[in-house]
């Protein structure tokens, strides 16, 4: 499985097969121009969304005709298990509600959490069940701060976790924290690595949880 990270909350996993998933595609020039990455240029055989907002659900941003996934099913042979949270701590209240979608893609367990508003309870995160490789959310404001995104990440207990969601040159949102301010909180949990491509071929090898920090490619 080859993963991309594409901008803000989009990734891209490309399985063995050629079959292509497009996790959160963003709108370019969204929320008042403050979403700066470019737009996706190539096509998706599936888009999995975890909530509509502009910055996350922008199908028609998506070339081909991919099959939109935002609750549990099976797509070409790739199964999906979405189950739901609140988008703030609120539940729900203000900003309504995110999906947690868990993808396996040649073997290997993708949690996309979308904008994870509070932490899921014991329960809830024991049906994600075993996940090698968490998306995670790390600007804070919209989403967990990071403190309690970094303890969500230990209780899941992946192999590798993606920080995404943050402020950036290209993402000018100023209550936001930069990934440089998560990667210090992080540094005293995690052994880090801070790549400076895009794009990785992933298998579900065990080892100690890293933070696996990517450029974003648009």
């Amino acid at each position: 499985m080859r993963l991309a990270y594409l901008g803000h909350a989009c990734f891209s996993a490309t399985a063995e097969d050629g079959t292509r998933v497009v996790f959160d595609p963003y709108r370019p020039g969204a929320l008042h121009g403050r979403i700066r990455h470019g737009p996706i240029r190539e096509p998706a055989d599936i888009v999995a969304v975890t909530h509509f907002h502009e910055d996350h659900g922008w199908i028609g941003g998506v070339p081909g005709d991919p099959v939109i996934v935002d609750e549990t099913r099976e797509v070409r042979d790739l199964r999906f298990q979405v189950s739901v949270l609140p988008h703030d701590p609120d539940g729900g209240v203000r900003m309504g509600l995110t999906r947690l979608v868990v993808a396996e893609i040649d073997g290997v367990r993708i949690l996309h959490p979308g904008d994870l508003g509070r932490a899921p309870t014991p329960p809830e995160r024991r049906r994600l069940g075993a996940i090698d490789l968490v998306l995670l959310p790390v600007g804070g404001h919209y989403t967990l701060p990071s403190v309690e995104a970094l303890a969500f990440a230990d209780a899941v207990a992946p192999r590798w976790i993606v920080p995404m969601h943050y402020r950036s040159d290209k993402v000018v949102l100023p209550r936001m924290e930069s990934l440089d301010e998560f990667l210090v909180a992080a540094s005293a949990h995690f052994p880090l690595m801070r790549l400076d491509v895009s794009e990785l071929d992933w298998t579900g090898a065990s080892g100690p949880t890293t933070v696996m920090a990517l450029e974003p490619l648009l």
